[in-house]
């Protein structure tokens, strides 16, 4: 039996044999407006191989620390687009 830890979330997941373990990594953190909220960009691995871009609205409580308030999965044209979208209103707003 495998062990793997993934330190950014603190999750753990155990993996028998070859079977791939889905996993994710904590891109960028973005606090809220309040010290208890923030959205978190996750690149997430699924155990069939597929890549998906999740945006987490996340909340703290002391009894159980970060816990996810609800989360959107992007596909991969949908990240494009949205690259896209913000790159346009930057330059939009820095005169470019």
């Amino acid at each position: 039996m495998r062990i793997i830890l993934i330190i950014e979330t603190g999750f753990q997941q155990v993996a028998n044999g070859n079977n791939p373990v889905p996993t994710e990594v904590i891109l960028n953190v973005f606090p809220g407006s309040h010290p208890h909220h923030r959205l978190v960009l996750v690149r997430t691995t699924t155990m069939c191989g597929l890549e998906h871009l999740v945006l987490r609205q996340e909340t703290y409580a002391a009894d159980v620390g970060w816990f996810v308030q609800n989360q959107v999965a992007l596909e991969a044209d949908q990240v494009a687009g949205l690259k896209m979208s913000l790159s346009t209103t930057a330059s939009a707003r820095s005169g470019g």
